[in-house]
């Protein structure tokens, strides 16, 4: 099983079809009408409907497959500091154009924790880098963002009569932040393998195909960089004690 997530399946697989409904929804919104309406029926959209029901669901499948027991490592990597980085920096973008914006208190509330989450992305990326294990917190101020932000665009997307222009954004805000709940559980000791790998690579197939025609397109840029970055080095090793950090 170490060999079946060094080969990294899961991610090629949520990267190429992220990727690919990328393009399509892009296409796809080239088509809207003066109404701001998609065109129904195009080939594209359609297209994209698939993949975006097939690939989670291929996801699952496969992450079903890995071992129950918590054991995993998340060695020293340089990489998965730089993704960490990276979303501190779409959080923190996203914040201050939260702050910006004449917030109401729920929105500035997220903006502030919003800027608490990306200062705590930074003390994880150095964590990551010295394969060490981050504080509970810190990865729960990240989930806690990812849930005030769903709330903070409930309002804007529940006005929209189309799905597929917020679709894969609600979805990459719910993986992200359950992913990020997961990533706190494992800091306990307590995380599960199977939920963690499927919610990470969810997340970077969603955040991809999130990104077209969104406001907030660094966001999920950044959050498909950091999801795809914490699981290159993850491996799967059967040991007493649930997830270890440290270098490989």
């Amino acid at each position: 099983m170490m060999k079946y997530l060094k080969n990294h399946i899961l991610p090629l697989l949520a990267v190429v079809g992220g990727i690919a409904v990328f393009f399509l929804r892009l296409s796809h919104l080239a088509t809207v009408d003066n109404k701001g309406l998609l065109a129904s029926g195009h080939i594209a959209g359609i297209l994209a409907g698939v993949l975006t029901l097939l690939i989670p669901a291929v996801l699952a499948w496969r992450s079903v497959v890995l071992p129950r027991e918590n054991t995993c490592r998340f060695p020293a990597s340089v990489i998965a500091a730089v993704g960490y980085g990276a979303a501190a920096l779409g959080i923190c973008y996203t914040a201050v154009s939260l702050l910006l914006h004449q917030p109401n208190n729920l929105v500035m509330i997220a903006g502030f924790v919003g800027i608490v989450a990306s200062v705590a992305l930074i003390l994880l990326a150095t964590v990551r880098f010295q394969g060490l294990r981050g504080n509970v917190v810190y990865h729960g101020a990240v989930c806690l963002f990812f849930m005030l932000w769903l709330i903070c665009q409930y309002q804007a997307w529940s006005s929209e009569p189309q799905l597929q222009l917020y679709g894969c954004s609600l979805l990459a805000t719910v993986c992200l932040m359950i992913s990020a709940y997961h990533r706190a559980c494992f800091d306990r000791k307590l995380g599960s393998l199977r939920m963690f790998t499927f919610f990470r690579t969810a997340s970077i197939f969603f955040c991809l195909a999130a990104i077209p025609g969104s406001d907030f397109w660094l966001l999920y840029l950044t959050g498909a960089v950091w999801s795809l970055a914490d699981l290159l080095n993850l491996t799967q090793k059967p040991q007493e004690g649930g997830c270890t950090h440290g270098a490989s």
